[in-house]
């Protein structure tokens, strides 16, 4: 297994989904698929966790750039995620010299399947997971030890294994009071930069320290909810910042 994924710049040609989930941050959750013609990439945002898929599928891979290629006419340069925020899908072409900035997309819309639908047998490709926990803890300074972990025994096996800790540019803790986008809480204390550890290849740990005050009005709140929100690095996917980040939801342990 190497430590980057490989040949990022072969991948020109993106779809991106948008999951409804009214339990998810923002209220949906992410999903790209990506293709170079021979391979399919396809990474999405789960309740729990983000999955990363590669698969050689010639077929699948050719369906989706004919599509995107098919629509071309109609796209606009990109100029940010803002002006596609509500379309249920987006093409977007990579126009860029290498995995420099340069973009066309265009929405996608799923009616009549034109959402490139992935062959049944990609449910039994190795998967990679990146998995995320924490512990609140009260004495003292009021902090989130949280953890991030990479998990997928039969993808790290396969010629194309990458690290995908690796490629992971920030990484925040994000709250809110149910399932109300509109009454986000800045629950971390931005004065106190948080601890980075490597504490081995597949692990990632962070202490978030918590604003005592805020912490203090909604830590009895049963409504309080927490999520790790990932950003990853263009080599990974090369498209603008805004789409490379994906967030899931963070259960806490009994009793915190």
């Amino acid at each position: 297994m190497t430590d980057r994924i490989k040949s990022p710049e072969e991948f020109k040609h993106f779809v991106w989904r948008r999951h409804e989930d009214s339990k998810a941050l923002g209220g949906y959750r992410s999903e790209i698929v990506t293709s170079n013609g021979t391979d399919v990439r396809r990474i999405i945002a789960q309740p729990f966790q983000i999955s990363f898929q590669q698969f050689t599928d010639i077929e699948a891979s050719m369906r989706i750039i004919n599509r995107i290629e098919g629509g071309l006419g109609k796209g606009v340069a990109m100029l940010g995620y803002s002006m596609f925020s509500s379309e249920t899908s987006v093409a977007v072409l990579h126009t860029g010299q290498h995995l420099n900035p340069g973009w066309i997309a265009f929405p996608f819309g799923d009616i009549q399947g034109r959402f490139p639908t992935m062959p049944l047998s990609s449910v039994e490709v190795p998967c990679l997971r990146l998995i995320g926990g924490a512990t609140l803890v009260t004495e003292g300074t009021p902090t989130l030890r949280a953890a991030l972990e990479q998990r997928g025994t039969s993808f790290q096996k396969q010629d194309y294994a990458f690290n995908i800790l690796e490629h992971i540019k920030s990484w925040e803790i994000h709250a809110r009071i149910g399932d109300d986008d509109s009454r986000p809480i800045r629950l971390v204390d931005s004065k106190k930069p948080s601890a980075l550890n490597r504490t081995d290849p597949n692990r990632l740990t962070m202490n978030f320290f918590l604003d005592p005050v805020i912490f203090r009005e909604f830590k009895d709140d049963k409504g309080l909810q927490l999520f790790h929100q990932i950003k990853f690095d263009r080599e990974f996917l090369c498209l603008p910042e805004d789409w490379l980040t994906f967030s899931f939801k963070i259960e806490l342990p009994e009793g915190t």
